[in-house]
């Protein structure tokens, strides 16, 4: 296995683990977008990202997911993570259009019907420089 397929691996393996449990073939690849933007924005290399993540979580999530590779989600998950690895992946879930021009990229995510630690509340919910710009869902992200 070369270090892009592990990473890749790692990237679906995350994604399903935060996300899988809501059913949203669309929640997992706004959390695989949310990775690759950090990634883009010099937050670290993607191993670094993967592993950095606990560090800004926004949720408690001790949800034990059993990957069902019958999945559907799952399945389409892996199609998709190549494109996102590489930058290729049409992403309107997490760079949404910004009214006040441009686009906004999101870099945080929480979702609301989980415990939402209080170092997120206050550092990147009751923040203005971290407006919630998208919400996929019941996945709200932030800038």
């Amino acid at each position: 296995m070369t270090a892009e397929q592990m990473i890749q691996a790692k990237l679906v393996i995350f994604a399903y683990q935060e996300a899988g449990w809501t059913g949203s073939l669309q929640c997992m690849l706004a959390v695989a977008c949310v990775l690759k933007n950090r990634v883009d924005a010099g937050w670290g290399e993607w191993m670094d990202v993967l592993e950095d993540t606990h560090r800004v979580e926004a949720n408690e999530i001790d949800l034990q997911v059993n990957m069902d590779l019958a999945d559907d989600n799952l399945r389409d998950l892996m199609a998709e993570v190549d494109d996102i690895y590489h930058g290729i992946f049409v992403d309107e879930l997490t760079k949404p259009e910004n009214p006040m021009g441009g686009e906004a990229t999101c870099l945080y995510y929480c979702f609301v019907e989980r415990p939402i630690r209080d170092w997120f509340a206050k550092h990147i919910i009751q923040s203005p420089e971290h407006p919630r710009v998208a919400q996929v869902g019941q996945m709200m992200l932030y800038t």
